[in-house]
């Protein structure tokens, strides 16, 4: 019961804080970067330092919310590295 309530805590924060939330992420992180721009894909609990942590339910406010199902929101040749772990 608790996971589940976890869950849909998540999604809602997460539709909740929207767009514009997802955006300022974005730019934030890249006018602040200045070394190699990096996204991770799916990050779960797996949060990198300097990098653009990215996940469908993200667990925190400074995870962006991205589905990589659809398009992505960049431009070609924004990020150096894209960095996804498949789950078992």
């Amino acid at each position: 019961m608790r996971k589940k309530l976890r869950r849909l805590f998540r999604r809602l924060s997460a539709s909740h804080l929207g767009i514009k939330h997802d955006q300022r992420l974005i730019d934030r992180y890249l006018r602040d970067v200045t070394t190699e721009r990096k996204l991770q894909l799916g990050c779960g609990r797996n949060w990198l330092e300097g990098w653009l942590n990215s996940d469908y339910f993200p667990r925190t406010s400074d995870i962006l919310q991205l589905d990589v199902t659809i398009a992505l929101p960049f431009e070609d040749d924004t990020f150096d590295y894209i960095f996804f772990r498949a789950r078992d």
